[in-house]
């Protein structure tokens, strides 16, 4: 987002025009990403909610359709991936998109949600319960992982039974799967996993049914699957604020706070 504008009938939204297309589409009769390209994916998505988690927001709906892909290597990389340092040079651009969804909160002071809002198979098993967090997007990263790592989401779809105006939170049906999704195995044996152990750790970590069982974006960056070798973005400052050179996520959030309190 570019920049929010008002007159007397509305707002208007300046946006970047992204390139490429979201991860559903980029999947879509594709096959699965090398891994080495979904490692990078799930880097720069775990930096991207670092900056937003450390401005007390969360998404809401992170999703394959929320993210957008772009392959464009630079001119001068060579064909393999050991070439490029992560970071400005890698040849996978990756932004989170759709903040409509996107919300302060007070982790000393949580609120429940009256509403279960999402997507099917995203959804954190507290978030059934109202309980949305910094948490419930780590978990939503831990299914988009398993989903380019695998071709499968993680959980079975006839978990997924609700109907329109189940939503609400306390309801029957909305009690009935979180206990699914709480009781759930998720099966690791994919051979994908055998051959990449680290991220099945990491994955496993994000995908806790246990939400402070599940490491911070921060936290999740430092883990081993993240090559050593390669260069790590710089993260905000959790301790003392943002740098003065915000990123596009930061500035996206600043206007949607601005949007949000002269509505």
């Amino acid at each position: 987002m570019e920049e929010v504008l008002e007159d007397k009938k509305g707002y208007y939204v300046v946006m970047e025009k992204v390139a490429g297309q979201d991860l559903f589409e980029t999947m879509t009769g594709k096959g699965l990403l090398p891994v080495a390209e979904v490692k990078e994916v799930i880097r720069q998505l775990l930096q991207a909610l670092a900056e937003l988690h450390a401005r007390n927001c969360i998404h809401k709906d992170l999703k394959l359709e929320n993210v957008m892909f772009d392959r464009t290597p630079p001119a001068n990389a060579k064909a393999d991936w050991s070439s490029f340092n992560s970071g400005d040079q890698s040849p996978v651009k990756v932004k989170l998109i759709d903040f409509d969804t996107v919300e302060t909160v007070q982790p000393q002071t949580p609120k429940k949600a009256k509403d279960v809002l999402g997507t099917d198979q995203y959804i954190a098993q507290e978030a059934y319960d109202g309980n949305y967090s910094a948490a419930s997007d780590i978990f939503a990263v831990g299914v988009i992982g398993f989903r380019l790592l695998t071709a499968k989401f993680p959980f079975r779809p006839d978990i997924f039974d609700d109907e329109a105006g189940d939503n609400w939170v306390g309801s029957p049906k909305m009690k009935e799967i979180r206990q699914k999704l709480q009781n759930y195995k998720i099966d690791w044996n994919h051979r994908i996993f055998s051959m990449e152990p680290q991220a099945r750790d990491l994955l496993k970590a994000m995908l806790a049914s246990n939400e402070t069982a599940r490491p911070t974006a921060k936290d999740a960056l430092s883990n081993p699957w993240f090559n050593e070798t390669q260069r790590r973005r710089s993260l905000p400052n959790l301790e003392g604020g943002m740098s003065p050179a915000k990123s596009g996520s930061a500035k996206a959030v600043d206007l949607l706070r601005m949007a949000s309190d002269g509505a």
